[in-house]
């Protein structure tokens, strides 16, 4: 009797086997077969410029078999609603109409099917530089998907992996233009020589003459490049008589050039620096340039640029060199140098000790238009011989109202009478004089000697965003 059962039982499992393993590859098979359908389907509709463009009009069946596979992907979408959102459209309208899940939906199925497409804008659903996203990424653009090629060489340059980006586009750069044109702008921010990419670009434009990023790029390269230093010498001469301060702008890309124009535009503008006798004279796309206060030395000519890993801006031998991102304030300071004026907050001590001294029997030195260093000994016979030193030695002295209102007398000798206390002192100084005077500034701070500037409040030489005082204007003209 047992025997029997166990028998019975055997035949039961071996049979209930048997069956399962045929429904099993009864899907299995259908699953194939619409992947391989819908694949197919999509590859070829969807290639024109990521639109359905088809004749074919599937039976429902389909989309039911569809719908039954996606009940292995775990997503908050409801496979009977999707069966149903087809029942009365035809399957590529809905397809064009389709709502975010049914989109994740369709493009996690058919990228899991090999679909190249599917796979790219699989790889759009996950947030940007993750590893999923690389991963959805590196498929589709191993299946050859311009569009995910160039998608993933802009992720892999966003995490600072510009070589690998530029091997990629290199190795699929005869797939599409627009991966040509990618290899190209990657190619010039790496700061390549144009023998690297230009006869791309030539070749892109033969192809495809009115493509407006390309005109651009050779319009700019053209008009901009300079292949040697005697090249770039004769520009910066050519330009010389253009205002009193020409500004030449150097960069080592078309998109730093463009960024330091608009930079330097917004600052002029904003500030009306025309009126100092600033302008742009010049732009100028270089390459492997070092040397560059060589090719300026003895004209007035000043350049500016941007400098990698650079933190702080400084103005050095007729250059300004900025770091990436500056403000327009920051540029608004450093063009002060440029026309003159110096720092007014308390410089480094390597700089201060010696631009604060005074040699040999010297008593007054004028780093700029808006600071004079004073030594605090200094004294006069009389009080006219010491507003008569006041009119030579302060730039500013044609805008101070009543001299003698800044020099006290000190036994039968007389001295300059700076202010550096409160605005009680200032107030009782000033007067009507305007706001101009003596007043202690920081530039000279813990040196024996000390520096004096015009006007009590700070300036934009004292802190970048600070406004431009009108006797600071005065002084330039």
């Amino acid at each position: 009797m047992k025997s029997l059962l166990l028998f019975r039982a055997l035949t039961l499992a071996l049979i209930s086997f048997f069956t399962l393993t045929i429904l099993l590859a009864c899907k299995i098979d259908k699953r194939d077969k619409y992947s391989d359908l819908v694949s197919r389907l999509v590859e070829s509709a969807l290639n024109s410029n990521n639109k359905l463009v088809t004749t074919l009009d599937h039976n429902i069946v389909f989309f039911e078999l569809m719908a039954e596979d996606l009940l292995l992907i775990q997503e908050p979408y409801s496979p009977t609603e999707f069966v149903k959102s087809f029942r009365h459209q035809r399957p590529v309208d809905v397809l064009i109409k389709t709502q975010w899940h049914t989109s994740l939906l369709l493009n996690t199925f058919l990228a899991r099917a090999g679909n190249r497409y599917a796979q790219y804008r699989y790889a759009e659903h996950f947030s940007a530089g993750s590893q999923q996203q690389r991963y959805w990424l590196e498929r589709a653009s191993a299946n050859g998907y311009a569009p995910a090629i160039i998608m993933l060489s802009k992720l892999y340059v966003a995490q600072q992996r510009k070589q690998k980006a530029h091997h990629l586009l290199s190795e699929n750069i005869n797939l599409s233009s627009n991966i040509e044109l990618a290899y190209i702008k990657l190619s010039i921010s790496l700061n390549l020589q144009p023998n690297a990419w230009l006869p791309n670009l030539e070749s892109l434009l033969q192809s495809e003459p009115d493509n407006n990023v390309a005109q651009q790029i050779m319009s700019d390269y053209k008009a901009f490049y300079r292949a040697s230093d005697i090249n770039f010498k004769k520009e910066i001469i050519k330009s010389q008589s253009k205002c009193r301060y020409p500004i030449h702008l150097v960069a080592a890309d078309r998109q730093e050039l463009k960024e330091l124009s608009v930079l330097l535009f917004d600052v002029i503008h904003q500030n009306e620096l025309n009126h100092w006798g600033v302008c742009l004279a010049g732009k100028h796309w270089l390459i492997g340039h070092d040397a560059l206060d060589d090719i300026i030395q003895n004209t007035p000519t000043t350049l500016i640029r941007f400098k990698p890993q650079l933190t702080r801006a400084n103005y050095y031998k007729g250059i300004i060199s900025l770091p990436f991102n500056t403000t327009t304030h920051v540029l608004k300071h450093e063009l002060g140098h440029v026309v003159g004026f110096e720092d007014e907050y308390q410089l480094p001590d390597k700089y201060k000790t010696i631009v604060c001294r005074l040699e040999g029997h010297r008593q007054v030195n004028q780093l700029g238009k808006n600071v004079v260093v004073v030594d605090p000994e200094l004294r006069f016979v009389s009080q006219s011989k010491a507003v008569k030193w006041i009119e030579i030695n302060i730039p500013w002295s044609s805008y101070i109202n009543n001299k003698q209102n800044w020099i006290k007398s000190e036994g039968s000798k007389y001295k300059l009478d700076w202010v550096s206390e409160s605005l009680v002192k200032v107030d009782k100084k000033l007067g009507k004089s305007g706001g101009i005077g003596l007043f202690f500034a920081s530039t000279c701070q813990g040196e024996k000697n000390i520096a004096l500037k015009p006007t009590y409040r700070e300036s934009f030489m004292f802190k970048h965003t600070y406004d431009i005082p009108e006797v600071y204007n005065n002084l330039i003209n």
